[in-house]
């Protein structure tokens, strides 16, 4: 459950990086690993939940480094209580006894569900900052599975509906303008 709940947030963080930038198939050629995508996203946008918010998303990749990668046996464990204190105090009061027995699995898929949760609020936002014309496409921005999956596979231009518009807004730096 840790390790297909990590692709999904990877996957969110992938989507809002998209929206950030004009080529987006550079991203895959950056070969960003999960903790970079979201701290380069924790240091471009500012969110009012972000002082939580990300360390969750941090400590929950932590916790699928720690399994993947085969850590100490009692890691996990650890890894375990320290997303338990984090959601501590972002839960609500009828949570907060369920967090404090929580199984591991449980735990595990909170935090997961609360991270997810935190960065859907981020695209939200950006969305909302960036406006129509500026998340733009027949789909209003939204990318489809293919659009994620195309991005995540290739490393070759496209264009993206608006591209143009975001280019002409750049200052001209070549030489001859200069």
């Amino acid at each position: 459950m840790t390790l297909k709940s990590h692709i999904l947030i990877e996957a969110q963080l992938i989507d809002i990086l998209v929206l950030l930038v004009d080529e987006p198939e550079y991203l895959e050629k950056a070969n960003l690993r999960f903790y970079q995508k979201a701290n380069l996203l924790r240091a471009t946008i500012f969110h009012e939940d972000g002082d939580k918010g990300w360390p969750l998303v941090l400590a929950f990749n932590k916790l699928r480094n720690t399994i993947a990668h085969g850590g100490a046996n009692d890691e996990p464990t650890v890894q375990i209580e320290v997303l338990r204190g984090m959601l501590l105090p972002i839960v609500t009061e009828e949570t907060k006894e369920q967090v404090q027995k929580g199984s591991e699995l449980e735990i595990a898929t909170l935090a997961a569900a609360m991270a997810s949760g935190f960065l859907v609020d981020v695209e939200n936002q950006m969305r909302r900052e960036q406006g129509p014309e500026e998340t733009g496409g027949f789909l209003g921005g939204r990318l489809t599975r293919n659009d994620r999956a195309f991005y995540r596979s290739r490393a070759r231009p496209c264009a993206r509906p608006n591209s143009s518009a975001r280019r002409e807004r750049r200052p001209d730096l070549s030489r001859s303008a200069l």
